[in-house]
């Protein structure tokens, strides 16, 4: 489709309803500061979409403009006229709608319930830079023409929001009153210093800004309150485990080893047991790193799936404190069970299934009466055709489903002309029932790395 939006003028000339309808055009091109994407001209203003910064790539509106993260939308009068207030409606999928206006963060500031974003200023160009996943316009109301004559500096916005921390943070603000100056406190309001830049704070305060201009009334206060404390020190798996229940933000103080990553997922244990470290970013740890202790976020179930993740909240992410691995141990082996053994409290737990049969059209893998949801969760993992295979991977659970997210499948041939020259490497052996033998076994049918064998 070709879009989207339809104007109707409101009872005053100095106010636009932009509405979607599909009666204007936007078109493909690329703009000089924010890269490729589209334009539309449309009610005396000219829109434009594009990428900025953003890693995703920028549809053309169709049932909405989609401004993703870091994406730029722009705002202009075709006559110059200063812009003084946009409201734009967004869709119900918007959780949040925080937006950066000409370089002020979070000039622009959602309403959670209306799902609205509205600013207010006097700027003849308006760049809005979405600071979420993305935000879906449905319409827009804007107001233009003389400003009211400004006579109090603009209110600041502060960053990062009041809330508990577990390391020191950056405080950052700033107001859209060009040539102000802004003031903070850390006692109070007892004194006051100039605001020059980002002020580390390391323990906790209640922080307090305002911001001044000759020929100006002084803005509103803002206050901000910061908590820092420590996470709560773990010195095991299953005792970060047994923390999940509560949400608690944990720190390990032993080291665990790697058994898998892919993509947001690394899977790791100790000798009390097995967990699921969610987030992306991480270093690259393979089977057997030793992951070093000090790392630390929140413990959490999610869909009755335990993990630890390191999206502790919105502004706060923990990826940076997990260090390079600088050992490693023997590569951990799955434990071999049957179908019919995986249970709920099995959950993180690195497995094999030997000899199972993999139902493509059900996604299950079946033993007898037995049967196993398959859930094709990581990256590079294709799900065979119908077959009997040994699989390994990890048992997982949602909402009540026992599930396995395969890391590999190996198809089990015939053992007709298979013979004990297949099978010189140290991989584990093990009998039809998948209980592991001795490798000199002999007059049985054997398999190894998922292939049958006989020793003669």
């Amino acid at each position: 489709m070709l879009t989207l939006f339809a104007v109707t003028m409101a009872a005053t000339a100095s106010e636009v309803t932009i509405t979607q309808d599909g009666s204007f055009t936007w078109t493909a091109g690329s703009d000089a500061t924010y890269g490729a994407g589209f334009s539309a001209t449309t009610g005396g203003f000219n829109l434009g979409l594009w990428k900025n910064t953003s890693t995703s790539t920028i549809l053309e509106p169709a049932s909405e403009i989609r401004v993703y993260k870091n994406a730029a939308f722009v705002i202009e009068n075709v006559d110059g006229a200063a812009i003084t207030k946009v409201v734009m409606t967004t869709t119900a999928k918007d959780k949040t709608c925080n937006m950066t206006a000409n370089g002020v963060a979070d000039a622009a500031v959602g309403d959670g319930n209306a799902k609205t974003v509205t600013w207010t200023g006097n700027a003849n160009q308006l760049v809005l830079v979405a600071n979420v996943g993305q935000v879906r316009v449905k319409s827009m109301v804007i107001t233009y023409g003389e400003a009211e004559p400004v006579t109090k500096v603009e209110k600041p916005t502060v960053k990062p929001a009041s809330g508990t921390y577990y390391e020191p943070v950056e405080f950052t603000c700033s107001t859209a009153t060009e040539g102000a100056t802004l003031k903070y406190s850390l006692d109070g309001g007892e004194t006051y210093a100039d605001y020059s830049g980002p002020v580390e704070i390391a323990a906790s305060c209640e922080i307090e800004v305002y911001a001044v201009k000759e020929g100006l009334d002084d803005s509103e206060h803002v206050s901000a309150v910061y908590t820092i404390t420590e996470p709560e020190a773990v010195a095991s798996v299953a005792e970060a485990n047994a923390k999940a229940e509560s949400n608690a933000v944990v720190r390990f103080s032993n080291p665990v080893t790697c058994i898998y990553q892919n993509g947001s997922y690394t899977y790791v244990k100790d000798e009390t047991g097995y967990t699921l470290i969610y987030g992306n970013g991480l270093p690259t740890y393979t089977n057997g790193s030793v992951v070093p202790a000090g790392f630390y976020g929140k413990m959490t179930i999610y869909n009755d799936l335990i993990e630890f993740t390191t999206q502790i909240s919105k502004d706060i992410d923990t990826k940076t404190s997990f260090a390079e691995s600088t050992e490693s141990v023997t590569p951990i082996e799955p434990t071999v069970v049957a179908v019919g053994d995986v249970t709920a409290a099995m959950m993180n737990q690195y497995v094999k299934l030997v000899n199972a049969t993999y139902n493509a059209t059900d996604k299950q893998l079946v033993d007898g009466d037995n049967a196993l949801a398959v859930y094709n969760r990581f990256n590079g993992v294709k799900l065979p055709e119908d077959g009997n295979y040994t699989v390994s991977g990890f048992v997982s659970i949602y909402k009540g489903t026992i599930q396995i997210f395969p890391t590999e499948f190996e198809l089990i041939g015939s053992v007709d002309g298979i013979n004990a020259a297949e099978a010189k490497d140290n991989a584990p052996v093990y009998n039809l029932l998948g209980q592991p033998v001795s490798r000199d076994t002999k007059g049985q049918v054997l398999v190894k790395n998922g292939k049958k064998f006989i020793n003669k």
